[in-house]
């Protein structure tokens, strides 16, 4: 049962009421009132009204390319988890649309709910290192590379033309503009929520979880790799300089998990009683 004792089911159990938050979002309030949520589930809810298949289904099917380009990207491992997750969402979104209440009322409403809500599931699967492939997928891999740009600004961006996209083919199709354009803007809102949402949480739990922590001391050396070994902290060593700091001192500076504080002061204090400790948190 060793395999058993390994499993991290904190990080299972944030991914499966992630995906059942998206897909109460989905199909609660966003596909009743007629609303894209854009991406590669926008698209599957714009092949759905003309084909009939199952959202999931097509989802699965639209992930492929997604999927082949993130091995590429993140490497097999990670890929591995990533469409095991997407698997479970996309299924799940379809079993859900068999039960779940849908709310038929006020259009702003929906996008609302479904924006807050979704927005709090996605935040919860992105939280783990995770994502449910399509452009949450698309996201991760293009903000690895570009790490100044917040992930939730970049499926606005992808979700966004996707929703104008699709907007503009059942605009073509329907010959009803108004009935489109107001459509646009529903999605709209409820991108623009889910979005604020998914930075915002991302933001306060990376700023509640971390610490920015600098040390001085004699033993530098000995606590830098003692730190390393038994937390993994992401730390570093600067060489001080100037007339007020004992040239005999080094500072690391770094960060460490707020869960790790107590244990890394121990450690300190074991190797260095006088070592100066400072905690900030980060901007």
């Amino acid at each position: 049962m060793s395999w058993f004792r390994k499993l991290d089911f904190k990080l299972y159990f944030f991914n499966l009421l992630g995906c059942f938050l998206f897909s109460v979002s989905l199909n609660c309030f966003a596909e009743p009132c007629g609303i894209s949520t854009g991406g590669i589930v926008g698209v599957g809810q714009l092949i759905f009204k003309f084909t009939g298949v199952p959202i999931g289904i097509l989802c699965l099917i639209l992930n492929i390319p997604i999927i082949i380009l993130g091995v590429k990207k993140l490497g097999k491992n990670k890929m591995l988890k990533n469409v095991a997750l997407s698997f479970f969402m996309y299924v799940l979104i379809d079993i859900t649309a068999v039960f779940l209440p849908k709310y038929e009322g006020n259009a702003i409403i929906s996008a609302i709910l479904s924006g807050v809500i979704g927005g709090i599931g996605l935040s919860l699967i992105f939280m783990t290192g995770l994502a449910t492939g399509g452009t949450g997928l698309l996201s991760a891999i293009i903000c690895d590379s570009l790490p100044y740009i917040d992930v939730g600004k970049m499926i606005l961006i992808l979700d966004g033309s996707i929703v104008v996209i699709s907007s503009f083919i059942l605009c073509t199709e329907q010959d009803i503009l108004m009935s489109t354009l107001s459509k646009i803007i529903y999605s709209t809102i409820l991108l623009f929520i889910q979005s604020k949402v998914i930075d915002y949480i991302i933001r306060t739990i990376k700023v509640e979880s971390e610490k920015i922590v600098s040390i001085i001391s004699k033993n530098a050396k000995f606590i830098l790799d003692s730190l390393q070994k038994e937390l993994q902290s992401d730390i570093a060593s600067i060489e001080t300089c100037g007339e007020n700091i004992n040239a005999n001192r080094e500072v690391l500076i770094g960060k460490i998990k707020k869960k790790d504080i107590n244990k890394a002061y121990k450690i300190i204090r074991e190797i260095d009683n006088k070592a100066l400790v400072i905690l900030n948190n980060p901007k």
